[in-house]
Protein backbone atom coordinates (compact mmCIF):
# COMPACT_ATOMS: atom_id res chain seq x y z
CA UNK A 1 0.00 0.00 0.00
CA UNK A 2 1.36 3.39 -0.95
CA UNK A 3 0.65 6.74 0.62
CA UNK A 4 -0.25 7.72 4.14
CA UNK A 5 -2.70 5.87 6.35
CA UNK A 6 -5.99 7.78 6.60
CA UNK A 7 -8.39 6.55 9.30
CA UNK A 8 -11.52 7.25 7.24
CA UNK A 9 -10.14 5.27 4.29
CA UNK A 10 -8.32 2.32 5.86
CA UNK A 11 -9.53 -0.53 8.10
CA UNK A 12 -6.30 -1.56 9.74
CA UNK A 13 -4.08 -1.18 12.77
CA UNK A 14 -1.51 1.59 12.37
CA UNK A 15 0.55 0.61 15.40
CA UNK A 16 4.09 1.75 16.16
CA UNK A 17 6.87 -0.13 17.88
CA UNK A 18 7.85 1.01 21.34
CA UNK A 19 11.28 1.98 20.00
CA UNK A 20 9.63 4.32 17.49
CA UNK A 21 7.69 6.17 20.20
CA UNK A 22 10.05 5.86 23.16
CA UNK A 23 9.66 9.55 24.11
CA UNK A 24 5.87 9.27 24.10
CA UNK A 25 6.01 6.16 26.28
CA UNK A 26 8.33 7.90 28.72
CA UNK A 27 5.90 10.85 28.83
CA UNK A 28 3.11 8.37 29.60
CA UNK A 29 4.67 6.85 32.71
CA UNK A 30 6.16 3.94 30.75
CA UNK A 31 2.76 2.71 29.55
CA UNK A 32 2.46 1.42 25.99
CA UNK A 33 -0.84 0.37 24.44
CA UNK A 34 -2.32 -0.17 27.88
CA UNK A 35 0.61 -2.14 29.26
CA UNK A 36 4.36 -2.46 29.19
CA UNK A 37 6.54 -2.28 26.08
CA UNK A 38 8.35 -5.42 25.01
CA UNK A 39 7.28 -8.73 23.56
CA UNK A 40 3.94 -9.06 21.82
CA UNK A 41 3.59 -5.37 21.04
CA UNK A 42 1.47 -5.83 17.92
CA UNK A 43 -1.14 -7.89 19.75
CA UNK A 44 -1.09 -5.51 22.68
CA UNK A 45 -1.80 -2.53 20.42
CA UNK A 46 -4.05 -4.08 17.78
CA UNK A 47 -6.00 -6.77 19.61
CA UNK A 48 -8.01 -8.78 17.08
CA UNK A 49 -7.38 -6.44 14.12
CA UNK A 50 -5.60 -8.63 11.59
CA UNK A 51 -4.64 -5.98 9.06
CA UNK A 52 -1.53 -3.88 9.58
CA UNK A 53 -1.09 -0.62 7.74
CA UNK A 54 1.61 1.95 7.55
CA UNK A 55 5.18 1.45 8.62
CA UNK A 56 5.41 0.53 12.30
CA UNK A 57 8.91 2.05 12.41
CA UNK A 58 8.26 5.23 10.44
CA UNK A 59 4.75 6.72 10.52
CA UNK A 60 3.92 8.84 7.46
CA UNK A 61 0.33 10.04 7.78
CA UNK A 62 -0.45 13.73 7.33
CA UNK A 63 -0.39 14.34 11.09
CA UNK A 64 2.39 11.89 12.02
CA UNK A 65 4.97 14.53 12.93
CA UNK A 66 2.53 16.51 15.07
CA UNK A 67 1.25 13.38 16.82
CA UNK A 68 4.75 12.20 17.69
CA UNK A 69 5.81 15.68 18.84
CA UNK A 70 2.71 16.21 21.01
CA UNK A 71 2.84 12.72 22.50
CA UNK A 72 6.46 13.24 23.51
CA UNK A 73 6.20 16.88 24.64
CA UNK A 74 3.18 18.01 26.63
CA UNK A 75 4.38 21.62 26.68
CA UNK A 76 4.37 21.70 22.86
CA UNK A 77 0.84 20.30 22.84
CA UNK A 78 -0.41 22.84 25.38
CA UNK A 79 1.18 25.74 23.49
CA UNK A 80 -0.42 24.71 20.18
CA UNK A 81 -3.76 23.98 21.83
CA UNK A 82 -3.80 27.35 23.56
CA UNK A 83 -3.03 29.17 20.30
CA UNK A 84 -5.78 27.27 18.49
CA UNK A 85 -8.24 27.85 21.33
CA UNK A 86 -7.69 31.60 21.16
CA UNK A 87 -8.47 31.55 17.42
CA UNK A 88 -11.62 29.46 17.86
Amino acid sequence: ENGPVIATEHDCCAWLTSDTIADAIANNGGEYCGGNPGRGERGQCCGNQNNDCGNRNNPSGPAADAILRFAADEAAWLESFTRAWLVA
